[in-house]
């Protein structure tokens, strides 16, 4: 009985933020953008890119590069087309429609992963490297995490 007391009283203490409020807490807590998680992914993508030709060149493999290349397509590509529908506007009227859109290019996301992967044989012929292309998409793909972890760290911009 008593917490059926304590509920209603804090939502009856709930008050609005006012503007200068809100715009207060979004400069303390900037939200990164999708497309600004996508472009460190890329970067970290043509890092290991750069290396895995070096490497190819320094030890005379074919196919490392262009490998790796297409391990960072298989990350890249379907995660900008997801972020693309996602940030459409078509779709997100209601709840139910914005997590029905979620699951939409989700999907779309993951079936064009796996069909990457099972044409690389047929894309890249006899310069497929399956590990460097594991690499490639491994290391772009937990590239975001680096980022998630690198913002723990750093301070937050406060104006």
């Amino acid at each position: 009985m008593s917490q059926d007391l304590i509920n209603e009283e804090e939502v009856d203490d709930f008050r609005p933020l006012t503007p200068e409020q809100a715009n207060a807490w979004r400069s303390k807590f900037p939200q990164e953008s999708v497309w600004h998680l996508l472009k460190i992914q890329c970067w970290a993508g043509g890092f290991v890119v750069l290396v895995a030709f070096l490497v190819q060149e320094a030890l005379k493999f074919t196919g490392l590069g262009l490998s790796t290349l297409y391990g960072v397509s298989t990350v890249v590509v379907p995660a900008a087309i997801c972020a693309r529908g996602l940030s459409s506007r078509f779709g997100g009227a209601s709840l139910a429609a914005s997590v029905a859109k979620f699951f939409v290019w989700e999907f779309a996301k993951v079936a064009l992963v796996v069909s990457m992967l099972i044409l690389a044989p047929k894309v890249l012929g006899e310069d497929l490297s399956w590990p460097a292309l594991i690499v490639g998409l491994v290391f772009t793909f937990k590239s975001f995490w680096a980022f998630v972890v690198w913002q723990q760290f750093v301070p937050t911009k406060s104006a």
